[in-house]
């Protein structure tokens, strides 16, 4: 059985919902969990996706890049996004990611969020959807490997 579709009109941005993207992005920022891109990540990912690019492997030259989709498959845990109830009571799903990536990310390096921020709503038949900006940087030399949007649909209360 289908949910019913509301009216874009009947939707609105709560100041529950405002403050609950505000408390994302700063408990985001907070919290963010330093990640370190191990070879045996890699080899599991590109396993599972198919993806037999030599430069992904232990044996490249110049030593193993991360797969991009690796890096931004870990967003959700720099973000510590289910540490936040608040985000977790409105938000339904992922609905996009935008995303380009600046430098490549070298197998053993450490990766961390350095930028997370609420952008804008636009509100539509499915809901209301946020656009969050963030960044991704290499935590030793603070150099950004990825920027991008994030777009979740909100749950209205």
């Amino acid at each position: 059985m289908n949910a019913p579709v509301r009216s874009a009109q009947a939707m609105t941005l709560t100041p529950q919902m405002t403050e609950a993207l505000n408390d994302l992005c700063r408990e985001a920022r907070g919290n963010t969990v330093p990640v370190t891109i191990t070879q045996m990540m890699v080899a599991d990912f590109t396993m599972l996706t198919g993806d037999d690019n030599p430069i992904h492997r232990a044996d490249a030259p110049g030593g193993p890049i991360t797969p991009g989709l690796l890096t931004l498959s870990l967003l959700p845990k720099l973000t510590n996004l289910t540490k936040c109830k608040k985000v977790a009571d409105h938000v339904v799903y992922n609905v996009g990611v935008e995303c380009q990536f600046s430098r490549p990310v070298p197998v053993g390096s450490t990766i961390k969020l350095s930028e997370i921020a609420p952008e804008s709503t636009t509100v539509d038949r499915r809901g209301i959807t946020a656009k969050i900006a963030f960044t991704i940087v290499l935590e030793k030399e603070w150099k950004a490997v990825a920027k991008g949007v994030i777009y979740l649909l909100l749950r209205p209360n």
